[in-house]
């Protein structure tokens, strides 16, 4: 205190008589002889509150005072600003969401949607207010959260709100799609390019987990607490909501990563090799959000590779050996489902009677597509199975999922 009237003041002529008089409005008199790093929470709100009292300002503007403070505290805060606007100072505060008793010390509110202006006027008049314009507010509501739900609520949904980063997503489908589909341009038929198309089929697969394993899941505790829904619909709600877009995106990319290389002109594979695409991605997702609701945004953005790593290292494996793999290495592999979906790829672009490839030499090993797969001995595997094992394994992450959002809620 004594730096800041050093500092603020010109001629400090009474300085401790100012000092004691700020500490005392501000109930710290008794914390004088302490630092700033011995106070509390609280008291050190109260503490930057007099830092700027020394200037003896008209106004001050506070970006919310009350943030990280508990309600009893929140409250004493608010009641000592109210204290010294009775000095002739007028304070004005940024505030979300206060408690029904924080609001009702405030002499007047402006709330804001949207950057405009929702309601202004004292804090008694805002539910009749509410009630007058056919929002009749429950009596266990507070008010302010109310009147929030209703300016969120003019939102298209929970998934629209958000239109940047929908517009992200769009360019990043379209720029990656385009630029694979480019560098495999009219190769598709290629005979004497084949460790191209496994690197084609691998690409897909990469691209549809690395998009989905990162995603931040912010849980609505405060809502669940309040019993303003359960578990349940919001798990539904946060796993439903992503299909539509999720299904928009992918068909964009896989539609230009099949048709720019050249693949079959056949509506059918297509519409397989579109399915299989999607439902990789619907995995990757349930994992990335089984990460993301366990751990934080930093240690999830670390756990989502580490975790792919290996499934990456069994997804690439053995490629040029594969009739050296043993059958213990097989099963191993099945445990990830990028390997799954490069097999499930690769059988759908070069199986079901693909016709045979083009040759510029007199002979090409692999310009029969039967060759390679029995190359990489996957001739006999049989696509459905692969998709059941897609299928267990996304089940089995939107479990984790949900136990996981439950033990957060704990």
């Amino acid at each position: 205190m004594s730096v800041a009237c050093e500092l603020k003041i010109k001629n400090p002529v009474n300085k401790r008589a100012l000092i004691d008089d700020i500490l005392n409005s501000l109930n710290l008199s008794s914390r004088r002889g302490n630092t700033a790093k011995q106070l509390s929470g609280g008291e050190k709100r109260r503490l930057s509150i007099a830092l700027e009292l020394v200037a003896n300002p008209s106004v001050l503007f506070m970006d919310e005072p009350t943030s990280g403070l508990d309600e009893v505290t929140a409250a004493q805060c608010v009641r000592l600003l109210r204290d010294i606007t009775k000095q002739g100072r007028t304070i004005v505060c940024t505030i979300h969401q206060p408690s029904g008793v924080v609001l009702g010390l405030f002499d007047q509110i402006y709330v804001l949607a949207k950057g405009q202006c929702v309601f202004q006027g004292s804090p008694q008049t805002i539910v009749p207010f509410m009630a007058a314009n056919g929002y009749e507010c429950p009596k266990h509501y507070n008010p302010s959260d109310y009147i929030i739900e209703l300016c969120d609520a003019d939102d298209e949904t929970k998934i629209f709100r958000n239109r940047i980063a929908l517009g992200i997503q769009l360019f990043h489908h379209l720029i990656c799609g385009s630029m694979l589909g480019l560098i495999f341009f009219n190769s598709a038929n290629d005979g004497e390019r084949m460790f191209d198309h496994l690197k084609f089929s691998i690409a897909i697969v990469f691209f549809l987990s690395y998009t989905q394993i990162i995603i931040p899941v912010k849980l609505v505790k405060k809502e669940c607490f309040n019993r303003w829904y359960g578990l349940t619909p919001y798990y539904l709600a946060l796993t439903f909501s992503r299909i539509p877009l999720q299904i928009f995106f992918n068909i964009l990319f896989l539609s230009l990563v099949y048709w720019l290389p050249g693949l079959p002109m056949q509506l059918w594979r297509f519409g397989l090799f579109s399915f299989v695409g999607v439902i990789i991605s619907l995995v990757a997702e349930g994992l990335g959000l089984t990460i993301g609701s366990t751990f934080s945004i930093t240690n999830g953005c670390a756990t989502g590779p580490m975790i792919l790593a290996p499934m990456l290292g069994l997804a690439i494996y053995g490629f040029d050996f594969a009739a050296e793999i043993p059958l213990q290495m097989y099963a191993l592999m099945k445990l990830s489902f990028l390997r799954i979906g490069v097999v499930s790829i690769v059988l759908i672009t070069f199986g079901y009677g693909r016709e045979q490839l083009d040759c510029d030499y007199i002979y090409c090993h692999f310009d029969d597509p039967k060759v390679l797969l029995r190359y990489l001995r996957i001739e006999e595997v049989s696509l459905w199975h692969e998709l059941i094992f897609l299928f267990v394994l996304m089940i089995v992450f939107r479990v984790l999922l949900y136990f996981s959002l439950r033990k957060r809620l704990k």
